[in-house]
């Protein structure tokens, strides 16, 4: 296997597009690898920043550039659908300091759609993100379908709430499950410990698997529940965490992982899955 390059976290400064009838590379269970090649408008250097997007639609998140492709992983029900090679133009969050590297993250899954600023075009990195949210950001991030026919059995999932389809298309995938069989506390604050178990269970979902690895560089391991441990081990090393370095000379990674997660932090783990976890066959 190889793995495509590496997203840079930093601004996308042109846009350009072309279409053609992309290729089925392969398949899993729920999703498909389309290809089509770069087109020969596209400079070398510009490769990394080129994605795909359905042309008559939602950009994908998950395509990258690889030796002369891009490649997109898709889901099944939108097989067929003709893909663009394109450059994202640059969104920039009006509340955005260039002195924080969080915006640089934020910005990047913008372009694709999965992270949306607030009415005012603000990206607020550091607000906590709701369960509710959390489904949204990994459903965008999948590109999974919405369905008005698709249903939950929440009882505090309601059809007339903004959140009831994309709660909905998670729960149907098993990706999102509730506090109880009933109850999915859409307006309680994720932790970083389920944020993290709901991207694994995403990317399975997708066929999509990070190299896994245990957690061994972090002081708090031992503060991770046991239903999210194996997650934080499938991740490898792309879970949320702080830094103290308190001791200048030895510094150490913190997980925190019952600690609400932020727009930033939910951000930070989509993006280093994009980069760290799409894996092709050289030979597709």
């Amino acid at each position: 296997m190889k793995k495509i390059l590496s997203l840079a976290l930093c601004l996308i400064m042109a846009f350009s597009l072309i279409s053609v009838q992309a290729q089925t590379a392969s398949s899993t269970t729920n999703f498909e690898i389309v290809k089509i090649p770069l087109p020969d408008s596209f400079e070398q250097r510009d490769n990394w920043r080129v994605k795909l997007r359905f042309k008559d639609g939602d950009a994908i998140t998950l395509s990258e550039y690889y030796d002369g492709y891009v490649f997109g992983t898709i889901p099944k029900e939108y097989s067929g659908r003709e893909v663009e090679a394109f450059i994202p133009q640059d969104i920039e969050f009006t509340d955005k300091d260039d002195s924080r590297f969080e915006f640089h993250t934020m910005e990047r899954l913008s372009q694709t759609g999965v992270i949306k600023g607030n009415e005012k075009g603000e990206a607020k990195p550091f607000d906590n993100v709701t369960r509710a949210e959390a489904a949204a950001m990994i459903r965008r991030f999948l590109n999974l379908p919405l369905s008005e026919d698709t249903q939950n059995t929440f009882e505090d999932v309601n059809k007339e709430d903004w959140f009831y389809n994309e709660v909905s298309a998670l729960f149907k995938t098993g990706i999102v499950k509730g506090d109880s069989e009933t109850l999915f506390s859409p307006q309680r604050n994720v932790s970083r410990e389920e944020i993290t178990v709901m991207v694994v269970r995403a990317l399975e979902y997708a066929g999509l698997n990070c190299a896994e690895r245990t957690v061994f560089n972090a002081i708090d391991t031992e503060d991770i529940s046991d239903w999210a441990k194996t997650a934080y081990d499938k991740i490898g090393g792309n879970y949320i965490s702080d830094y103290d370095d308190t001791d200048y000379e030895n510094p150490v990674r913190v997980l925190n992982p019952k600690k609400d997660a932020s727009r930033y932090d939910v951000a930070y783990i989509l993006t280093n899955c994009a980069n760290g976890c799409q894996l092709y066959p050289s030979n597709l």
